[in-house]
């Protein structure tokens, strides 16, 4: 144990790995030994720089910490346990009787059985469940009576003694139990959120005995779980508790556990689902068992909270650790049935987002991945929590309506190979509006199953090196009765990029609903928003925003007013202005430091055409500024050249050496295209430029 947490002490400095808490459940000692709990201070002081403030230690005591044969709720009992605590400073579960009297009220808030994460991603708080462990049983009352004559004949014939004591020792229980004061006194630490919002805080319980079978292997005893154990399952619903940590099994596992509300019917809402996390130890012949466990959780918060534990094996010397002296598990909490079938649902955009973030890399994601959001409507806006958005808030929208009307614009914009408004509504280069069609085919037929619009031509889609659309077909339907019938929409994607994509389609898949409504209320058929949902077959996550985004420049490559908003401050030398449109124009295709996962986003369009339209306004410029234009132009053509060659290598074995030279050119032209911009609408030169005044 010693050379395991030393090793451990010494893994975390060299990994830069900071302790924010130590929770410890139990059996510290054996009967209660003081000099078990003297040794303590000195074991977790073997972690060396790695230790922490013993006021973030928490311990709950085991059944082995108390005082067996002495009244529930008495100093006696917890003697040794309160010197520790009082000469240490370490945090302890409520003292039943000590800390908090008979309804639950405590003596006082110093030291509260609390420790919160001090970047607000949880909160551990300990219960006492050894209250009743080894507490004699009740003498009878019939009995009662006989006891002091008995145990004087004892003291004069061992036989009669030897039978007293085994007498005794039947009616003493290993009984673990939380009393009802424990139990309400712990409900008043946790956080007042009752909405639970995705910001709140892990909640964590921990305590020594364990809350169910943990192996298949009988234990004979009289009480083999806690005796009011559905009433703490309870607790924990009630309570939304997330992880609960324990000991006493001296077995290590990591396992999803889900208890239903005892007055429910048989619906999935009423099940409340979290992670069960038991400590292990070391006997004899196991020297690789789990000692410990490291537990990292998410300070960023989504809804699905990712938790990584790391289960370090004991080793008989120190020696530094590697990836393969710690047993590893990845999951997440707050989740229910539904994640575990690849479900994911919610009745906004925001609550459905935060539960994908929090699937993190999707690699164990269930296949396909189906996600629901009950109000279609929600998606018009991007979530709150959408990751590496280019634009300042005040923008961010204005760029969503763009960004969804120029996948949604028929025909297809310049440059691009294929968008989904074309696929919707022409065919063969022929108009054919499907969503027309689907809208009045379910106009005519609410109960229709008709409503159905394709994206693959077969023909020329499904040829080796074709390019064509992840988003395949939508299924619209309507639900419900008049006057509340609800317009439903069911889209299907072949592969979907998560946390950048995901929210573009739904954006267009609500804009197509409210276009649907539209004309099915001029064919006298009045329906209202409902649900949306993507099937998505392959769902895949990476960082950075990938070909979703369009390029601003790009998407008003074919609109000369557009690109005259670049030119004109320029023309008139508002350099702030000027700076202020050029960088909102080059701020939605950033250069992460890896590429996104499903490609891009690479202007060339937009380039070409702005250097187009400076260089037929050359002349307006002035001779002063004509250097400084033809520097512009270069620098432009020079980035629209490089994007080019980049472009075409995106798809290719090649595309990590082409991209890191790709990056170079277009910071090193980037740079030189504002300094250039500064220059040419700098007012000072206009000053310096203008003939002397006549008098």
């Amino acid at each position: 144990m010693q050379a395991s947490i030393e090793s451990l002490g010494s893994y975390l400095v060299d990994n830069k790995i900071a302790l924010d808490g130590i929770v410890i459940t139990g059996d510290v000692t054996v009967a209660a030994d003081p000099e078990g709990y003297k040794m303590l201070p000195a074991f977790l002081g073997r972690l060396g720089a790695a230790m922490i403030d013993a006021d973030r230690v928490l311990l709950t005591p085991g059944n082995h910490d108390v005082k067996w044969s002495t009244d529930p709720g008495t100093t006696d009992r917890y003697a040794a346990l309160l010197e520790l605590r009082n000469s240490t400073g370490y945090r302890t579960a409520y003292i039943d009787g000590i800390d908090i009297d008979g309804d639950g009220t405590p003596a006082s808030d110093d030291k509260l059985p609390l420790l919160t994460g001090t970047d607000g991603s949880f909160v551990v708080v300990g219960l006492n469940s050894s209250n009743h462990c080894g507490v004699d049983a009740a003498v009878e009352d019939d009995l009662r009576k006989h006891i002091t004559t008995i145990e004087a004949q004892a003291a004069k014939d061992p036989s009669l003694a030897a039978l007293l004591t085994a007498w005794k020792r039947r009616g003493l229980s290993d009984l673990a139990r939380l009393d009802n004061p424990q139990l309400h006194a712990a409900a008043n630490l946790w956080p007042s959120d009752h909405t639970r919002a995705a910001e709140a805080p892990l909640r964590i319980a921990a305590l020594h005995h364990q809350i169910g079978p943990v192996t298949d292997i009988e234990e004979v005893k009289a009480f083999e779980t806690m005796s009011n154990l559905g009433e703490f399952r309870k607790w924990l619903v009630d309570h939304r508790v997330d992880v609960v940590l324990h000991g006493h099994t001296h077995v290590a596992y990591n396992r999803h556990d889900v208890q239903r509300n005892y007055r429910s019917g048989i619906t999935t809402t009423a099940e409340h689902r979290f992670l069960v996390v038991g400590g292990g130890t070391i006997d004899r012949g196991t020297p690789h068992a789990v000692v410990a466990n490291l537990i990292t959780t998410s300070p960023s918060a989504p809804k699905l909270r990712p938790l990584q534990i790391r289960g370090l094996k004991a080793t008989t010397s120190k020696k530094p650790l590697t990836h393969h002296d710690f047993t590893h598990d990845s999951t997440f909490v707050r989740g229910d049935i539904e994640h575990a079938a690849g479900v994911v649902s919610g009745p906004t955009i925001d609550d459905v987002f935060e539960q994908l973030l929090g699937l993190g890399d999707l690699s164990g994601c269930v296949r396909p991945l189906v996600c629901r959001i009950a109000d279609g409507s929600s998606a018009l806006a991007l979530p709150r929590s959408y990751p590496d958005s280019p634009f300042p808030a005040d923008v961010t929208d204005g760029w969503l309506k763009e960004t969804v009307s120029w996948w949604q614009r028929a025909p297809r914009g310049p440059g691009a190979t294929f968008n989904h408004g074309e696929r919707l509504k022409h065919r063969d280069g022929e108009e054919l509006d499907q969503i027309e069609r689907a809208a009045k085919a379910l106009a005519t037929d609410t109960e229709s199953s008709r409503g159905v619009a394709v994206l693959v031509h077969p023909r020329t889609d499904l040829v080796e090196n074709a390019t064509f659309p992840s988003f395949v077909m939508l299924h619209a339907t309507v639900t419900g009765t008049a006057p509340t019938r609800r317009l439903d929409l069911v889209a299907y994607f072949r592969k979907q990029e998560i946390p950048h994509w995901w929210p573009i389609n739904m954006a267009e898949l609500a804009t197509i609903q409210q276009q649907m409504i539209q004309i099915m209320d001029g064919e006298s058929r009045t329906v209202h928003p409902g649900s949306l949902t993507t099937v998505t077959s392959i769902p895949v996550a990476g960082a950075g925003i990938p070909f979703v985004g369009v390029p601003w420049l790009d998407r008003v490559a074919d609109k000369p007013s557009e690109m005259l908003a670049l030119i004109s401050p320029l023309l008139t030398r508002d350099r702030d202005q000027a700076i202020t449109a050029w960088k909102l124009a080059m701020a939605d295709w950033a250069l992460g430091h890896t590429p996104p996962a499903d490609g891009e986003p690479v202007p060339l369009e937009g380039l070409e055409a702005v250097a187009d339209l400076i260089n037929g306004l050359s002349d307006a410029f002035g001779d002063q500024r004509a250097s400084e234009v033809a520097a512009l132009l270069r620098a432009l053509r020079a980035l629209a050249s490089a994007n080019t060659i980049y472009r075409s290598a995106i798809r290719t074995k090649n595309r990590g050496a082409a991209r890191t030279t790709w990056v170079k050119t277009v910071h090193e032209e980037r740079a030189t295209i504002m300094q250039l911009l500064n220059d040419l609408a700098d007012p000072a030169s206009a000053d310096l430029a203008a003939p002397p005044a006549e008098h």
